[in-house]
């Protein structure tokens, strides 16, 4: 069959990378709320864009740390719930800097996408999938 086939996490946001094309920075010196970097953009374009948009990219974080998960395999018995989740997951303090990579949209088209994945990496080893 022709198509392409991903994987659920995929996420993948794609650019031409022309010179010049308009792009949107935002620069942030610190948290005013319990939302992460990723979720209040997301919250932005939830409410101010009635249809589904979507955006990807790369912030760093310079100065503080991060909180990131890193998959310790493959769950053997089921994850049902959002606490069994939790409980399976080893979330760590990652030190600046770190580089991450997001894409995210606003809404769920109703495929049953995940809307915000987020991963960082650095020179110095820390990294993971980033919460907050």
């Amino acid at each position: 069959s022709s198509g392409i086939n991903a994987e659920y996490g995929g996420n993948l946001y794609l650019s031409e990378g022309k010179p010049g094309t308009p792009v949107i920075r935002v620069t942030a010196r610190v948290r005013t709320g319990h939302r992460n970097f990723v979720s209040t953009m997301n919250r932005g374009l939830t409410e101010d864009f009635p249809g589904v948009v979507a955006m990807g990219g790369v912030f760093v974080v310079r100065e503080g740390s991060t909180k990131c998960h890193v998959m310790p395999g493959f769950s053997c018995t089921p994850l049902t719930s959002d606490q069994d989740v939790e409980q399976w997951l080893r979330v760590y303090e990652m030190r600046a800097p770190l580089t991450h990579t997001s894409g995210f949209l606003n809404r769920d088209p109703g495929l049953d996408l995940r809307l915000e994945h987020s991963h960082c990496f650095s020179s110095h080893g820390d990294g993971g999938h980033y919460h907050f």
